[in-house]
């Protein structure tokens, strides 16, 4: 599966999780596949210059 973000939405998914799940890493809500993919969403951004 692909998936396309503009830096816009990025920004918006990534700012949710993390405000959402302060303690992403301890909460059983969070999947590691959910974890995997904000990382990777993190890397893109850095990547971005943002």
């Amino acid at each position: 599966m692909e998936v396309c973000l503009n830096i816009k939405e990025a920004h918006k998914s990534y700012d949710w999780f993390f405000h959402s799940f302060p303690d992403y890493k301890n909460n059983h809500i969070c999947s590691p596949e959910d974890i995997m993919i904000m990382k990777k969403l993190e890397r893109f951004l850095v990547d971005c210059g943002e």
